[in-house]
């Protein structure tokens, strides 16, 4: 539409030009001698310039369209590209989710419901931030999530220790990184359980 709209002006102020050109040598020559607004010479280079700023709206207006349609083609590119990273995810045997700076859960896959004993993703998302984290664990792992969004050296892996829906405690091996999802600044966590091996140490 912008790309229309600017075409259409460009022709408009060119034409409205042109027309000054002809009213301006028709009152000259045949109406009234004396009414000249310059010589032929300016009157053409007024003509010229009207044409070269057409031009100039049309390249313009060219530029504009594709940069639109290249936008459009790179946000069709990211979205394909999410939803066969979605795919993936949702589809692994290993517990993730995904969360935004508030702490809220965009994306929880079945596995990591199973893990902690619920029987859906939409269960895990209506519960408070650090529901699933132990008490003692918390305040840990949020000043590890603050490091991680501000880009701060953060070790990619951490132990903690995780609440259950039955209330029992499992003992967690989470490995994060930053993402961008759905356009927002998230980071994703892979959670896998080492409570048997922790045991059997």
């Amino acid at each position: 539409f912008l790309a229309f709209l600017a075409v259409a002006l460009t022709i408009v102020l060119a034409l409205t030009g042109v027309s000054g050109f002809i009213f301006e040598t028709l009152a000259a020559r045949h109406l009234w001698p004396e009414f000249s607004l310059g010589t032929s010479a300016h009157q053409w280079h007024f003509v010229f310039g009207s044409v070269v700023f057409a031009a100039i709206g049309v390249i313009g207006a060219f530029l504009a369209e594709s940069r639109i349609f290249g936008n459009q083609e790179t946000e069709a590119a990211l979205r394909d590209s999410e939803d066969r990273f979605r795919g993936l995810i949702e589809n692994a045997g290993l517990g993730i989710q995904i969360t935004i700076r508030d702490s809220r859960r965009l994306f929880v896959n079945k596995a990591y419901a199973e893990l902690f004993g619920y029987e859906s993703p939409e269960e895990i998302k209506a519960l408070p931030p650090f529901a699933l984290v132990a008490p003692h664990d918390r305040e840990r792992l949020r000043r590890k999530r603050q490091g991680l969004l501000a880009g701060k050296p953060t070790p990619l892996s951490h132990d903690y220790d995780g609440v259950r829906k039955d209330g029992s405690i499992i003992q967690l091996e989470s490995f994060g990184r930053r993402l961008v999802w759905q356009g927002e600044d998230a980071i994703q966590r892979t959670c896998v359980d080492v409570t048997r091996q922790r045991r059997a140490e």
